[in-house]
């Protein structure tokens, strides 16, 4: 068996998570990035997508995670709070920018190069997932559909979560983060055509316990917590299963914690570790899996 395809769910800053759970498995040889054709990602899990398909060595992306002061890069001013009303979010596309800039230097990438581009630098069909708010329906974002659209726009529109990100105006709409329908687009990798047995999953878990407000409650949470709840009646479970799928189980996102982890490397690396080990158990799972059948 040979992993040629890759799903990966959306879910914040749990995407840490994921990235860990992407180190253990190349440690283990259980995929190497030459033998992917395709890679599916919503939100988080698009953004990790294109760190897969920039070929880094994995090292280097979990440095730059853990080490690079971000802090400094995610500064929130008055200003920003002012201009969340007529922009309709609180962060901008510069962000992701700031963050993919040095990464794309790296493979003498310009921040500027189109899907078309990257696909032809990659070798890898890229799909990333977002909604269109006007007709509330899911757009599969790609270098076949949108050959023209920046990189770094696609990344941003499929992870604007709304209220935290701006949303971005594109062909007479807006579009949003993917999660809101589709956040594990598992369903879409298969109607395409792919091998149950050659594709690699990453889904989340929510644990139960959920976000509450009260009357210390600011706008930003308390919109977010609404979005949160509309999310879990909206969205679309994928109706198939595969085999190779490494499970998290984490807490549903939470602005603060999310500050947290800005703010904390510590706090980083151990999201890192959890991710290991949650692909750690799954590679365990998978060796046992041949014993049980025989």
């Amino acid at each position: 068996m040979t992993i040629r395809h890759i799903v990966l769910c959306g879910g914040g800053y749990n995407g840490i998570y994921t990235i860990g759970a992407i180190d253990y498995l190349l440690r283990q040889q259980f995929f190497n990035i030459d033998d992917i054709k395709t890679i599916y990602g919503t939100s988080v899990g698009g953004f990790i997508g294109v760190l897969l398909c920039l070929k880094l060595p994995w090292d280097t992306i979990l440095d730059y995670i853990i080490e690079r002061p971000w802090e400094r890069d995610m500064i929130f001013s008055a200003d920003m709070m002012f201009n969340m009303i007529p922009k309709k979010g609180l962060l901008d596309s510069s962000y992701m920018k700031l963050f993919f800039t040095k990464l794309l230097k790296a493979k003498k990438l310009s921040p500027e190069i189109t899907l078309s581009e990257f696909n032809i630098f990659s070798n890898i069909d890229l799909f990333i997932f977002a909604v269109d708010v006007n007709a509330f329906d899911v757009v599969k974002i790609s270098h076949h559909s949108h050959p023209d659209l920046k990189l770094i726009d696609a990344i941003f529109i499929t992870c604007s979560i709304p209220f935290i990100f701006q949303p971005t105006f594109i062909e007479k709409t807006y579009l949003v983060d993917g999660g809101v329908l589709c956040n594990y687009p598992l369903d879409y990798c298969i109607n395409d055509g792919a091998d149950k047995e050659e594709i690699l999953g990453v889904q989340f878990h929510l644990n139960k316990n959920t976000m509450s407000i009260d009357q210390t409650t600011n706008i930003l949470y308390y919109g977010y917590y609404m979005f949160d709840k509309l999310v879990g009646v909206a969205r679309k479970d994928p109706i198939n299963n595969i085999r190779n799928e490494v499970i998290v189980p984490c807490d549903a996102m939470n602005i603060s914690v999310g500050v947290k982890i800005i703010n904390d490397k510590d706090l980083r690396l151990s999201y890192i570790n959890k991710g290991r080990e949650c692909a750690k158990l799954f590679i365990s799972y998978q060796s046992k899996v041949p014993c049980l059948k025989s």
